[in-house]
C-alpha cells in the first residue's frame, strides 16, 4: 500500500543522447534493484487527466545508505 494514496503516481522513462526512451528493462540495464531509493534528472510533465507525472530522466543515482 502506498504511503501517499493521493498523491500522483510517476512513471520515469529513461532517454538517451536522441530524445528517445530507451529499450529494456531499466533496473537491469542500470543494476538497480527493488527498493533501491533513487534521484533522476530530467524533465517532468504532470498530467492532470490521469493525475499522473511522467519523467524524461537523463540520468539516475543511487542513494548510499551509511
Amino acid at each position: 500500500k502506498r504511503r501517499l494514496e493521493k498523491a500522483p503516481k510517476a512513471i520515469v522513462q529513461f532517454v538517451g543522447d536522441d530524445g528517445q526512451a530507451m529499450a529494456g528493462n531499466a533496473r537491469a540495464e542500470l543494476g538497480l534493484e527493488q527498493g533501491d531509493v533513487v534521484y533522476v534528472t530530467g524533465f517532468a510533465t504532470y498530467n492532470a487527466a490521469v493525475d499522473t507525472v511522467m519523467v524524461d530522466a537523463t540520468g539516475v543515482y543511487r542513494r548510499e545508505d551509511k
